[in-house]
């Protein structure tokens, strides 16, 4: 995803509520010089972080009055001392890279466990435009409802982990003792579920219309999956079950109805593969019914 946007306008932003994720994935971004890519550490049921757009939009700069009238030589560009809100944002990004461990702190900004070198200079050169423009009492373009949201959101779910080998075979380490206690105990299952749930309509809540979001696991688990997709459908009206793109060269193994529709599902039985689970949906516009005019008789 961070090489598809490193030519475009667009941006990556990442969530997961496990540090330990969110360290591999930064020192993947690192090795490879990957740019415009932000992490957060959070919980995605409840993540309202807007895209970084809002740093990679050039602002009208606000312009400077020269000395003497009529002269037009270039002014001397000089360091401007911090402004006092610049000074008190500083101090708050501090506070909050304080909240993260020791070995954390040098690659975060702000609230953010991560944030590239070209966004960070990005969001440090919108900010201080914006203090100027407000000491200049510019009237700053409002922020739409729509840049808000996102054109594209994964929602990698976490799951039991029963279609993937490599998790499998931990067992063998761990032992096989353990097997129907991670995989089938009827609270981790329903908390689970709800989790997914969470995952699942905050990110399409996150969503513009128009825009697609992919739902997967590596389980097998129809509840994990299918009714986990079913849910979205029923609670979120706009929502719309898309086809997968290659389902042809990817025939889906056919245990449940929405498995032969428009779901994908990877086993070593249908693909070769380990196990793993794809939905892919839109958001259409939703207009609630208009309620029926009242009757006063």
């Amino acid at each position: 995803m961070a090489d598809a946007v490193a030519t475009g306008q667009g941006s990556v932003t990442g969530v997961d509520v496990q540090r330990e994720r969110l360290a591999a994935c930064r020192n993947l971004l690192q090795k490879y010089a990957s740019n415009k890519v932000r992490l957060f550490l959070g919980d995605g049921c409840t993540f309202a972080e807007g895209p970084a757009s809002w740093m990679l939009k050039p602002m009208p700069t606000v312009p400077e009055a020269c000395s003497h009238a009529g002269d037009t030589t270039e002014p001397t560009p000089k360091r401007a001392r911090p402004s006092e809100r610049e000074l008190l944002r500083r101090k708050e990004d501090a506070r909050l890279v304080r909240n993260l461990p020791r070995k954390d702190r040098h690659h975060a900004c702000g609230n953010m466990f991560f944030c590239s070198p070209d966004l960070r200079a990005a969001r440090e050169a919108y900010l201080r435009e914006q203090d100027a423009q407000d000491e200049a009492q510019t009237a700053n373009p409002p922020v739409q409802a729509t840049d808000q949201l996102y054109d594209k959101v994964l929602v990698d779910a976490e799951c039991t982990h029963d279609g993937s080998i490599k998790h499998l075979t931990k067992f063998d380490r761990w032992g096989w003792s353990t097997f129907e206690q991670r995989f089938f105990d009827p609270t981790r299952i329903s908390q689970l579920e709800t989790l997914q749930r969470g995952l699942l309509q905050n990110g399409f809540r996150r969503l513009r219309e128009g825009g697609t979001l992919v739902y997967s696991t590596c389980s097998f688990s129809h509840r994990q999956n299918e009714d986990i997709v079913q849910w979205l459908l029923d609670h979120e009206p706009g929502a719309q079950l898309l086809s997968c793109k290659g389902m042809a060269a990817f025939p889906a193994a056919a245990f449940h109805p929405l498995a032969t529709a428009d779901v994908l599902k990877f086993s070593p039985v249908a693909t070769a593969t380990s196990g793993l689970f794809v939905a892919r949906f839109t958001k259409q516009p939703f207009d609630p019914a208009p309620q029926p005019p009242s009757c006063n008789v």
